[in-house]
C-alpha cells in the first residue's frame, strides 16, 4: 500500500478543492462589481460645466420629501438650526425625511408599489404635512421637491439604478403637483478602505442621473470629499463608525451642503452667509468621533459645501 501523505488525502483534497472554489466565487463576485463600475476622469464633460447642484424655487412655500436612509438623516440633523440662523420663516417651509435602514432606489421602488408605511420625520421648518399611511397617499400632497437617495453600497454602480425610471413615473404620477422637482442626494463613501473605483463610480453615476433624468444633483459626497482632501479629519474619515457621519463638523458639512442645495436659493442667501456654527450637545460630545465645529474649521465647512454644490462632479474649493 502506498503512503498518502494526509495533505494529499481524498478528505484533504476535498476541503482544499472546495476551499478554492469558494475563493474563485468570492473573486469572481468582486470582480464583476468593479467591472461595472463607470470610471470617468473628473472635470472632463462638456456637461460639468456650469452645472449647479442647486434647487432653483422662488414660490412662497416649500414643501421638501427625501426617500432615503440614515444617511439623509444624518445630512438633514443640522439643516433646522441653519434655516433658523438665516432667518428662515419656518412657517414657509418643511424638510421630511423618509427612512428604509441600509435602504435605497429598489427598496422604495417597492415600498410605493405595495402600499408599505414606512417611518418619516420632519427634520426642518414647520409646515405640516401627513406622514401616515401609504407611501402613494403621503406623495398625494403638494410637495414641491423630492430627494432621491441610492445605499450607500450601491450608489457606486449603475446597474443598482435599474429601477429609477420606474420610481420616478410612480413619484410623479402619484402627487399632484405637475411641477414638482425630483433631486438627488448624492452619499459619500464610508472611510480611507473605500477605493478610489468606487468614488469614480459615484461620480459617474450621479452624473448620468442628472444626464439622462434631469436631476438635480445635491452632492453632499462631493462636500465630504472636499472636506477629506482639505485635512478635516476625526481619526475615521469623518465618520462615527466607518459609515454614518460623526457628530459636529461631519453631520455639519452634510446639513450645510443640504441647505445650500435645497433651502439657499428659496432663503436667498448661501451658505457662505449663514451664521450658524453647531455647538455639541453633551450627548453628542460624548459620542464615538464627535469633532466640534469652531472658529478653526467653521468657515471650511462651509466652503466645502458652498464649493461641492457649485462644482458637483469634482472636488475643488474656490476655483
Amino acid at each position: 500500500m502506498k503512503f498518502i501523505p494526509a495533505c494529499f488525502s481524498r478528505p484533504a483534497c476535498c476541503w482544499l478543492s472546495a476551499a478554492l472554489a469558494v475563493m474563485v466565487v468570492m473573486c469572481a463576485c468582486s470582480s464583476s462589481q468593479y467591472d461595472e463600475i463607470i470610471e470617468e476622469p473628473e472635470g472632463k464633460y462638456p456637461f460639468d460645466i456650469g452645472y449647479k447642484g442647486r434647487v432653483d424655487f422662488e414660490g412662497d412655500t416649500l414643501r421638501v420629501l427625501i426617500l432615503g436612509n440614515s444617511f439623509s438623516s444624518d445630512a438633514t440633523t443640522y439643516l433646522h438650526e441653519l434655516a433658523l440662523a438665516i432667518g428662515l420663516d419656518t412657517k414657509r417651509f418643511c424638510v421630511y425625511n423618509g427612512v428604509i435602514s441600509g435602504g435605497g432606489i429598489n427598496d422604495w421602488k417597492k415600498t410605493l408599489d405595495n402600499n408599505a408605511e414606512r417611518s418619516y420625520y420632519r427634520m426642518a421648518g414647520a409646515v405640516a404635512m401627513n406622514v401616515s399611511g401609504s407611501l402613494h397617499d403621503i406623495l398625494n400632497q403638494p410637495w414641491d421637491v423630492c430627494v432621491l437617495l441610492q445605499s450607500s453600497d450601491a450608489s457606486f454602480r449603475w446597474s443598482s439604478f435599474d429601477n429609477l425610471p420606474r420610481l420616478i413615473e410612480g413619484i410623479k404620477s402619484s402627487c399632484p403637483n405637475t411641477q414638482l422637482k425630483l433631486a438627488y442626494m448624492m452619499p459619500w463613501t464610508h472611510t480611507k478602505k473605500s477605493t478610489a473605483k468606487e468614488w469614480a463610480g459615484n461620480i459617474s453615476c450621479a452624473r448620468k442621473i442628472a444626464m439622462e433624468y434631469g436631476i438635480r444633483v445635491i452632492p453632499v459626497g462631493t462636500a465630504i470629499q472636499n472636506a477629506r482632501k482639505q485635512g478635516l479629519d476625526n481619526g475615521m474619515y469623518l465618520t462615527r463608525d466607518e459609515w454614518h457621519m460623526c457628530n459636529g463638523v461631519g453631520k455639519f458639512i452634510a446639513a450645510c451642503t443640504m441647505y445650500e442645495g435645497l433651502l439657499s436659493s428659496f432663503a436667498g442667501k448661501s451658505i457662505l452667509e449663514n451664521p450658524d456654527v453647531h455647538t455639541l450637545t453633551p450627548e453628542e460630545a460624548g459620542s464615538r468621533g464627535a469633532m466640534a465645529v469652531d472658529s478653526s474649521n467653521e468657515r471650511i465647512c462651509k466652503q466645502c459645501a458652498f464649493w461641492a454644490v457649485e462644482k458637483p462632479f469634482s472636488t475643488t474649493i474656490g476655483q
